[in-house]
Order: C-alpha cells, then sequence, then structure tokens
C-alpha cells in the first residue's frame, strides 16, 4: 500500500516516515533505513529522521555483533574438537609405535611434532 502512495506522491516525507516506522516493527531493519534515508533526503533539517535512523542502525549493529558472536564461538567449538581428535590420533600413533618397539622412529616424530607446535 504504502508503495503505491510513495509512487503517487514521491516527494511526501511522511510517506517515508510511515514506511520506515513499519519496517522497523517488522525487523526489516535495512528496508527501514532506506526509507528513512529518504526522508532526511527531502528534509534534512529533521532531527527526529536523524533519531530513528540511528535506532536502526543500532539494531542492524546488535544484529551484526550476535552474528559475529556466534561465528567467533563456533569457532572456538570447532577448535577444541579439532584438538581433542588431533590429540586421539596423536596418541594412536604413539601408542602403535610403542607396541612396535620402533623406539627412534617414535623418538624422531615427537621431535618433528615439537617442531610443527612452536
Amino acid at each position: 500500500m504504502s508503495n503505491l502512495i510513495i509512487e503517487l506522491t514521491p516527494r511526501n516525507a511522511h510517506v517515508y516516515n510511515v514506511k520506515g516506522h513499519s519496517l522497523f516493527q517488522l525487523w526489516r531493519y535495512e528496508e527501514a533505513l532506506e526509507a528513512y534515508d529518504r526522508v532526511i533526503e527531502l528534509h534534512p533539517q529533521s532531527s527526529v529522521m536523524y533519531y530513528n535512523k540511528w535506532l536502526v542502525l543500532e539494531k542492524l549493529w546488535k544484529q551484526k555483533l550476535s552474528k559475529l558472536y556466534r561465528y567467533v564461538s563456533n569457532l572456538l567449538e570447532w577448535k577444541e574438537k579439532l584438538l581433542e581428535i588431533s590429540y586421539r590420533k596423536e596418541k594412536w600413533i604413539i601408542k602403535q609405535f610403542i607396541a612396535s618397539k620402533d623406539y627412534e622412529w617414535l623418538r624422531k616424530y615427537l621431535i618433528d611434532l615439537g617442531k610443527k607446535e612452536s
């Protein structure tokens, strides 16, 4: 509905304001930001519109921080899993070579392993 009104009155800042507010309430922040930018373009002296834009930017920032936090948490979780897998693999390799009594190879393997970790 608001798009039709915008087409009929493209320079009506109030319509863009209503659209921005509606989109904000629907959590469609990117679109709300575009609507508020249009209001500011039409009426740059409107301090209320700058405040509304700030509210939208704050919500977008919190969304991005939340996504970043989840991403980092997943990375840390995977790191722990990989370290555990790596530890089990190393433990298995060491057991195999102790059983085979190839101590010279095991000594070289542990030295190389130490070099890789440092």
